[in-house]
């Protein structure tokens, strides 16, 4: 049976109208397609931005922690917890910065504990780990060779490291060189020192 024109006319109008609609819909999921790319470009970004300003709040928070701890938790008991252990200390400073004749920075101590004959550096980890407890070593190595910068000419040089959390081989390690360990609890605002067995190093 033979198909009439006015069928073939009718057959091309449905598929007129159905690429129509086909057209319709690939430029609706192009929309949608667009708009979730947008959407997620925004919050890569926003993720981004967010992680940035963490980062940034975490160091500050670090950096901030440590003077907190220094200043609360450490100053008010560190000399009268030295002195128990047969020192003589009359004088605190903490954040002590020394320089070298071209104003460059020698080094920063984070506590300085001092009389007429002895000098303790005092260096505060919120974690204490065995590398940090060797770059004291260095510091109080450091400190030595300049000392007529350091003002230690003819005095005694101890060391103590001190921490929140302190690593066991930080520990061990610091005590075998003859540095004290200061034990911190933020919490209860206390310090507690471990004498090391060993005689006490002096640099």
């Amino acid at each position: 049976m033979a198909t009439s024109m006015e069928e073939i006319r009718e057959i091309l109008a449905e598929m007129g109208r159905s690429m129509a609609e086909s057209d319709k819909r690939r430029i609706e999921t192009e929309r949608i397609l667009a708009e979730n790319r947008a959407e997620t470009e925004r919050i890569v970004a926003e993720s981004r931005a967010e992680m940035q300003r963490a980062v940034r709040e975490w160091s500050s928070r670090v950096g901030n922690e440590i003077g907190y701890i220094v200043e609360v938790v450490l100053v008010p008991g560190i000399t009268e917890k030295m002195n128990e252990h047969g020192h003589n200390f009359n004088r605190l400073s903490i954040r002590h910065v020394y320089y070298r004749a071209d104003k460059k920075k020698l080094a920063e101590v984070d506590a300085l504990l001092e009389n007429g004959d002895e000098t303790m550096v005092v260096e505060v980890k919120t974690t204490l780990t065995g590398d940090k407890v060797l770059a004291c070593v260095e510091k109080l190595k450091r400190l030595r060779k300049n000392e007529n910068i350091t003002n230690l000419t003819g005095k005694k040089l101890f060391a103590a490291v001190a921490g929140l959390n302190i690593a066991e081989e930080a520990r061990e390690l610091a005590l075998s060189l003859g540095m004290y360990v200061v034990e911190i609890y933020e919490d209860k605002s206390f310090i507690s020192v471990i004498k090391p067995k060993v005689k006490v190093g002096m640099w």
